[in-house]
């Protein structure tokens, strides 16, 4: 038989980790069922592009021993593009950017942003949404 988890409903939930986010938040969304997300994004990797920081045993480590908050990192995050196709299967979906967050909400949520905010509707097309911010 096939084990089925309830998965822990929560209002909001922000991810700033400066490296992995997107896996992370991958990971902790078999758990929780978050109606907002606000994830930091590589605002620098613009859509289509499709990109992670990936992480696994002892990256930590190296990751910190090369981190330095004074200069620009390149290869951390993830892009748009990426948290957007990713965030999706969990049935959330791209509201709009603010500064280096993408805000994402839960498709109930969506429904009540569509019927209680003049010209919102979603799905947000997110190379609009990119050109925009």
């Amino acid at each position: 038989a096939d084990l089925v988890f309830h998965r822990w409903d929560l209002e909001v939930i922000a991810i700033d980790l400066d490296g992995c986010d997107c896996p992370v938040l991958e990971s902790m969304l078999f758990v929780v069922a978050p109606k907002v997300v606000v994830l930091e994004i590589a605002f620098h990797i613009p859509p289509p592009f499709k990109f992670t920081l990936e992480c696994g045993p002892g990256s930590s480590d190296e990751w910190l021993q090369n981190y330095d908050v004074r200069y620009f990192n390149a290869a951390s995050g993830c892009s748009l593009s990426y948290a957007v196709e990713t965030l999706s299967r969990f049935g959330l979906n791209l509201f709009r950017l603010a500064q280096q967050d993408a805000i994402f909400v839960r498709d109930d949520v969506a429904q009540l942003f569509e019927r209680g905010m003049s010209g919102v509707r979603f799905p947000v097309d997110e190379f609009a949404c990119y050109q925009q911010s």
